[in-house]
């Protein structure tokens, strides 16, 4: 046989590429009928293993040689061939089908440029040269344009059929090699109206009448009657403790159910939230109906059909990250674009809308409305602290286009009276004077339940060693598994009216349920301070809650942290007295924006721009989309609680990825130049594991963490005396 697709090593079964291309064709056709592109997928499902046909390749697959043949550039080469510059985009889906989407002109990445690719015409002759290659059709239907893409948005197209075709290979193959995954893997969840159904009867134990249940009443039925509207793009502005976790996903199924769409899809940008937030979805909808994705995943406490999920998103809500979500739309990774065509015709749920990275806000709005526009998809920016994205944003050369008015719709209809109904807190602002630490700190004594917010860990450290016993630290200098520890603690305090004072940094402000009658905030942006405020009379319990906002003795970090201290400080200039309202907030971002210096800093619309039609840069672009910055910092593992055992594991050999996801937990980030000094003192050391040298982990000396700050912040004087 001189057309084997694939072999099965048990029962020495074959299938031919002939059924192969057939069945991936299919799929690939079913799953782009979401956006309309079903010829163009089911033609790119046939010719994706085309050049198997190269006896070449037949020798290798049947003698099971170790020197692969590259047979994924002569789909790519006919593709060209027959449809020019539409051939050109399908041909990067089937040069990269296995080896990821490739630059068009780069030297770089594993497998070439597709300009190289397109140049192996001799690898076509030998697939043509076979004689069953006639049992595949290599003529291309009537393919003529994709429909309303532009050369910003043609890239996203490609995106699209590539994860089509690749899921459906991948699937194609396993109903072939693995007939058992295949049929676990069957089940995908509730429909949408089922879950819409759990949604309301679950919602009707929450009919209590009070203040604040009114209000989130209120704000649901704001949520369901704006679902009924047209898909497009939302903004949900809400205060703190509205219930945006419930409203929000009441807007999202009942939009679904009545526009047809597939799947509710809702980002977050921190795990502590997102867990949480699963937490909460799993309660109302059934745990076998949510899929919760993101890097600090335990995937061997999922059931086998949520680990396959993970894959490609086939379940009917997923939580995941922003950068999840974002860095995978602009992948060029199999295993990253493989979930992109389960996004298409899907309510996205954007939880914290403040937290889009403004240097990246040009490439995240461009893809945000080709979502809407090309693949059917509605976008909810949900916020307390909406960010000013309509029309022009930034100032002088830095101004870019933002949502449009128009295309923007409002889901709470009025959003200035609903601030001002939940109001719970004053906030005073010293804005004429400096407050050192040591003048903090007596102030802080005078109060039993106080939480002081600073910018930066070191800022932390120094006024909590300012601080009477019995105060508490929480800053990123402990890791998460000791945060989550002494947040307990610090509620369980508050709850028995005990004396708690609390010195943090702003990992307190993000999914922290905390209730404190005052707070202290250093000055920083207006939506960390609405945030800080967030952990003030958070239940109402009090007539009203003091936040207090200060200066502090020290400045905020250079670059975005203190871009926002500057623009709070501008818009309340003469201010010793104010409550955060909603056009306050409009006014903060603008100012904020303004100092932006770029909105697409490593340039990625330019390299996705196809400017000559099909010349796009995939893998430059991928690699320079990078949403957390790590090159000033590195990850340390810090021996705490469990991972104290784990570690004792680890080093004795036993290596799995799962257990690698559990360091997580225990990880802390040490400035680059602090961690050099470590490693070369011996305050840190490195495992090394055995076949795996593209894995570094390094562990912390007990000495530098305590039980108190964590990791204590060092400098070259101090680091020689803990040990």
């Amino acid at each position: 046989m001189t057309d084997i697709a694939h072999t099965h090593e048990a029962d020495s079964r074959t299938q031919s590429i002939y059924e192969h291309s057939i069945g991936v064709s299919q799929l690939a056709a079913q799953f782009a009928s979401v956006f309309g592109s079903q010829s163009y997928a089911e033609y790119c499902g046939i010719l994706h293993d085309f050049g198997k046909f190269n006896p070449d390749f037949q020798e290798y697959i049947l003698h099971k040689k170790s020197e692969k043949i590259d047979h994924s550039s002569v789909g790519a080469i006919i593709a060209q061939e027959k449809l020019k510059e539409i051939g050109t985009l399908l041909a990067y889906c089937l040069a990269g089908h296995h080896s990821g989407l490739p630059d068009y002109s780069s030297e770089n990445g594993e497998g070439g440029s597709l300009k190289q690719r397109l140049q192996k015409h001799d690898l076509l002759e030998k697939a043509r040269g076979n004689p069953l290659s006639e049992t595949v059709s290599v003529v291309p239907p009537n393919l003529g344009s994709p429909g309303q893409y532009n050369s910003n948005t043609l890239h996203m197209w490609c995106r699209m059929l590539y994860s089509c075709l690749i899921d459906a290979d991948w699937l194609d193959t396993e109903r072939f090699c693995n007939i058992e995954q295949a049929k676990t893997r069957a089940f995908h969840g509730a429909s949408i109206k089922e879950l819409q159904q759990k949604f309301t009867s679950y919602m009707k134990g929450f009919s209590t009448s009070t203040g604040i249940n009114d209000i989130r009443n209120e704000v649901l039925q704001n949520c369901l009657d704006a679902a009924e509207l047209e898909p497009g793009i939302y903004t949900f502005t809400a205060p703190t403790g509205v219930g945006k976790t419930l409203s929000s996903l009441g807007f999202a199924l009942k939009h679904a159910e009545l526009w047809k769409k597939n799947r509710v899809i809702f980002a977050i940008p921190f795990t502590s939230i997102i867990e949480q937030t699963a937490d909460v979805y799993r309660k109302v909808l059934g745990k076998e109906n949510i899929l919760e994705h993101h890097s600090n995943l335990i995937t061997e406490n999922l059931t086998d059909q949520m680990k396959m999920a993970t894959e490609n998103w086939d379940m009917p809500v997923v939580v995941t990250t922003n950068v999840q979500l974002l860095e995978s739309c602009f992948s060029a990774k199999r295993s990253q674009c493989r979930k992109l065509h389960n996004i298409a015709n899907s309510v996205i749920i954007l939880d914290e809308a403040q937290m889009l990275p403004p240097e990246f806000l040009k490439p995240i709005l461009s893809l945000f409305q080709c979502l809407v526009k090309n693949f059917r998809c509605t976008i909810v920016l949900c916020s307390a602290t909406q960010p000013a994205l309509i029309g022009e944003i930034g100032s002088g050369q830095a101004v870019i286009k933002g949502l449009r008015k128009e295309q923007t719709k409002e889901i709470i209809p009025d959003v200035q009276s609903l601030f001002k109904r939940m109001q719970r807190v004053s906030i005073c602002y010293d804005y004429k004077n400096v407050t050192d630490w040591r003048t903090l700190a007596d102030t802080l004594v005078e109060h039993q339940q106080v939480l002081c917010i600073v910018n930066t860990r070191k800022d932390c450290q120094d006024l909590y060693r300012l601080m009477p016993s019995g105060t508490i630290h929480l800053s990123a200098t402990m890791c998460g598994a000791h945060r989550s520890k002494v947040i307990d603690e610090i509620k369980e305090k508050l709850k028995n009216g005990k004396t708690v004072r609390v010195i943090s940094t702003q990992v307190v402000e993000a999914g922290v349920d905390i209730d404190f009658p005052v707070v202290y905030r250093a000055i920083a942006g207006l939506d960390s301070v609405a945030q800080a405020a967030g952990r003030c009379n958070r239940e109402g319990k009090l007539k009203q809650g003091k936040v207090v906002l200060f200066n502090s003795c020290t400045m905020p970090p250079i670059g975005l942290q203190r871009y926002g201290a500057q623009a709070t400080k501008k818009i309340l200039r003469g201010i010793d007295e104010f409550r955060i309202e909603a056009d306050q907030i409009n006014k903060y971002f603008i100012e904020y924006y303004a100092q932006i210096q770029c909105f697409d800093k490593n340039q990625i619309q330019k390299l996705l721009s196809s400017g000559s039609l099909g010349h796009i840069q995939f893998r430059s672009a991928a690699e320079k989309f990078n949403l957390i910055e790590d090159d000033e910092q590195q990850s340390v593992i810090v021996p705490y609680g469990d991972c104290i055992d784990y570690l004792k594991t680890f080093e004795k050999g036993f290596f799995t990825r799962n257990l690698l996801r559990k360091f997580q937990r225990y990880t802390i980030n040490v400035p680059k130049k602090m961690f050099e000094l470590l490693l070369k003192t011996g305050g840190c050391r490195k495992i090394l594991i055995d076949g795996q040298n593209d894995i570094e982990i390094y562990v912390l000396d007990p000495c530098y963490y305590s039980e108190d700050c964590g990791f204590e912040i060092i400098n070259s004087n101090t680091i020689g005396e803990k040990q």
